[in-house]
């Protein structure tokens, strides 16, 4: 009970601290409904004690008052149900209810590896270097659309950021994932927002779990040579400030050492060690004068480089000048980069004013595109205008607060072009709203949208149409048997789906047509029908198609083989005979005739999974562009060629087939290895057979077994059958058989 009190008053504190005109009575509403709809006082003290370590973070960090404070009190209890957030709308208003919201639709989206970081072997480099911003920024997009309050994405930081401060206490097995996910999302969302110091914090937390043997050798390094270190910046440092004594310069100096993560970061890039990053700590000159101009301002600061440049060499190529023209954002700042003879070592310097050091150093000017250097980058000029009033009211003094900005002026994401999904492999990708299941799948490959069958959403499978929503986390799924319907056109509306659709529904239309002449012709030879022009076109009058559409469709068997018998059969039984349609010719085959009921213009060859040699019963498959493929009757492949495609199937008998064509049966024969027994093999097939041989591979199983695998080329079955049996006699053999 104490420790409720307790964090209640911190909170108290907290919310008067940050907001000058205050309503307390809010904050009372909020504790009695924690009194009244938590009944159980662990549950109770654990969530009042996230608020306290949130509400610290986004006061003193961030700025952020009143309305978000709130927010933060009542997530937790409105994630959880225990408040309904049409309560929370009614007490608190709808900014609040809004906030919470946003949250709560934030903490279902997960990043993945959005950035791919440029930490060690842990953490790895996930997404190509080129990938890294565009996936960085359609993942803060992402937040911003889900989130129309920039403050819900705030306080997810501040949540972050308190997780991360105690990711001891975390299951061990989740802090990886954790200590990855805050490395490549949050820290990229905090520099984007220009949150440079909550940035740095967050990759540094990171990074001890991520590296943690690389960062306590740094931060080990940095410890023992601290002492070292104050004693050159006092060394470096006492002949400039004498110099502004002397010149009568009001100034402060400080010193900041570099985050670890960004030593490391350097020195992984640059091959180098601790000692050689000479940039690992650099001096900051802040004038304290007050200005009555930004001109007044620069010229003070140019007299100070100029005291500095007196006393110490500079490298003009390490000058950068941020203050005649400013950083995007405001970052104003004179950089240098001397050296000191003395000590034997370079050292950086900043110049700046107090006004200028109060936007650096809270974050308030962009380092975004600091660290970037390139504008260009942002290419969606809507959100980044968006996100350039919010940043604007980070360096705005005159705005009190971002409640109160967000209070008198309602920012709202109006309804986006595009959404953002996941794929299974985090790989956030872009698409326009409204997209289905199938936009998705052809926007990820061609081969992917044609064999689609629908997807796993979340965790329930879903339909090609369904309609995907910002943050879902899209698994597709395929099978080799589908194949893109006209109908599906009206599923899509992405105009890449549209034509990838429209093109394959055109060329399986054209096979079909093709697979269905072959089909009718050959029954038309069963009925003794004339294959004509007159007849054709009776038969498309009739069913009101095409004559590509009439064929797709026999081809498919949607049209009863006996009704065209009745259609082109007159009362006289008078066949309507005229010129016969000659036969398509395909482009690169040639005929190839010599089976009995093959059309001599028609291609056919020989099924591998079955191998049927002269003497075997067989029969014919049609297929969809290869012509004839011929099986044994006893194929394991048989039945559900006769099951799914009754109608493709073809009686065939064997007749003048070129034997060269005809496959190689393969036959194993296993038996007890004794010395010379595959020379006695073959000899029997060799000298007594005469029969010669494809292929011969022998191979021993165990100690005194065998086993032999043979191609003889013979004539048919009936040679082959004599030449087992004859095999077969042998004493050591114990079983031959044909390999299908």
């Amino acid at each position: 009970m104490e420790t409720i009190i307790a964090s209640k008053q911190i909170l108290e504190n907290l919310f008067k601290e940050s907001t000058q005109d205050y309503d307390i009575s809010l904050l009372n509403l909020a504790f009695k409904l924690y009194d009244e709809k938590i009944p159980a006082e662990k549950i109770k003290q654990k969530y009042l004690s996230e608020a306290v370590i949130i509400s610290r973070i986004a006061t003193q960090q961030m700025s952020l008052r009143q309305t978000s404070l709130l927010s933060i009190l009542l997530y937790r209890p409105v994630k959880s149900s225990f408040v309904e957030l049409n309560i929370v709308e009614a007490k608190f208003g709808k900014s609040v209810s809004e906030i919470i919201e946003g949250l709560i639709k934030l903490s279902k989206i997960r990043s993945g590896n959005i950035s791919g970081n440029s930490l060690g072997t842990n953490a790895g480099m996930r997404v190509k270097p080129n990938k890294l911003a565009l996936q960085s920024e359609n993942f803060l997009q992402l937040l911003l659309t889900v989130a129309t309050d920039i403050r819900s994405i705030l306080i997810r930081l501040a949540i972050r950021l308190g997780t991360m401060r105690t990711l001891g206490e975390i299951e061990k097995s989740k802090r990886l994932e954790i200590a990855r996910e805050t490395y490549d999302s949050h820290a990229v969302i905090a520099h984007r927002l220009g949150l440079y110091n909550i940035k740095s914090e967050l990759e540094d937390l990171s990074m001890s779990y991520l590296e943690p043997v690389v960062y306590r050798q740094i931060e080990e390094q940095l410890r023992n040579s601290e002492k070292e270190r104050n004693e050159i910046i006092e060394i470096f440092l006492k002949p400039i400030r004498n110099s502004l004594k002397t010149n009568e310069i009001s100034t402060v100096i400080k010193s900041r050492t570099k985050a670890i993560s960004s030593i490391w970061v350097k020195m992984k890039a640059q091959q180098i060690g601790v000692d050689g990053v000479y940039d690992i700590f650099a001096i900051r000159i802040i004038l304290n004068s007050n200005f009555k101009s930004p001109s007044q301002e620069k010229a003070q600061c140019w007299q100070v480089y100029s005291y500095i440049t007196d006393l110490y060499r500079p490298n003009p190529k390490r000058t950068r000048d941020w203050i005649s023209a400013p950083k995007s954002g405001g970052y104003e700042s004179l950089h240098t980069t001397v050296f000191c003879e003395e000590l034997n070592r370079w050292f950086e310097v900043q110049i700046r004013t107090t006004r200028m050091d109060d936007v650096a150093e809270n974050g308030q000017a962009a380092h975004w595109k600091y660290k970037k250097g390139d504008a260009k980058e942002d290419k969606d000029v809507s959100y980044d205008n968006w996100l350039a009033k919010i940043r604007n009211t980070l360096e705005n003094r005159s705005h009190k607060s971002l409640d109160e900005y967000f209070t008198q002026r309602a920012q709202k994401i109006e309804h986006p072009p595009e959404i953002f999904v996941f794929t299974p492999r985090d790989e956030l990708r872009k698409i326009p709203t409204g997209s289905s299941v199938l936009d998705f799948a052809f926007s990820i490959h061609t081969e992917v949208g044609t064999h689609c069958t629908g997807a796993r959403v979340g965790n329930k499978n879903v339909g090609l149409k369904y309609i995907l929503s910002n943050g879902d986390k899209v698994e597709v799924l395929t099978s080799k048997k589908q194949s893109p319907k006209r109908e599906w056109l009206s599923y899509v509306q992405s105009s890449k789906a549209k034509t990838k659709i429209r093109k394959i529904v055109r060329e399986e239309s054209s096979k079909e047509a093709e697979n269905g002449r072959v089909i009718l012709k050959k029954k038309f030879k069963m009925l003794k029908l004339e294959f004509s022009t007159i007849n054709i076109r009776k038969l498309c009058s009739h069913f009101s198609v095409t004559e590509d559409d009439f064929f797709a469709k026999i081809s498919m068997g949607h049209i009863n083989m006996g009704l065209i018998q009745r259609i082109l059969t007159t009362t006289t039984s008078k066949q309507v005979v005229t010129q016969p349609i000659a036969p398509q010719k395909r482009e690169g085959t040639t005929p190839k005739s010599d089976l009995l009921d093959i059309d001599k213009t028609l291609e056919y060859y020989f099924a591998k999974c079955c191998n049927p040699m002269r003497g075997d019963e067989i029969f014919g498959f049609v297929t969809v562009n290869k012509g004839i493929k011929i099986h044994q009757i006893h194929c394991p492949n048989a039945s559900d060629m006769k099951k799914n495609y009754p109608y493709r199937m073809m009686d065939l008998t064997w007749n003048r087939v070129d034997d060269a064509k005809i496959p190689v049966p393969t036959i194993k024969i296993t038996g007890t290895n004794r010395v010379g027994i595959i020379n006695r093999i073959s000899e029997i097939i060799s000298m007594e057979w005469k029969i010669e041989m494809k292929e011969i591979r022998a191979s021993q199983l165990v100690k005194n077994r065998f086993e032999i695998v043979l191609k003889p080329i013979v004539k048919d079955t009936k040679q082959l059958d004599r030449l087992i049996k004859a095999l077969s006699k042998l004493p050591e053999i114990q079983k031959i058989t044909r390999s299908k």
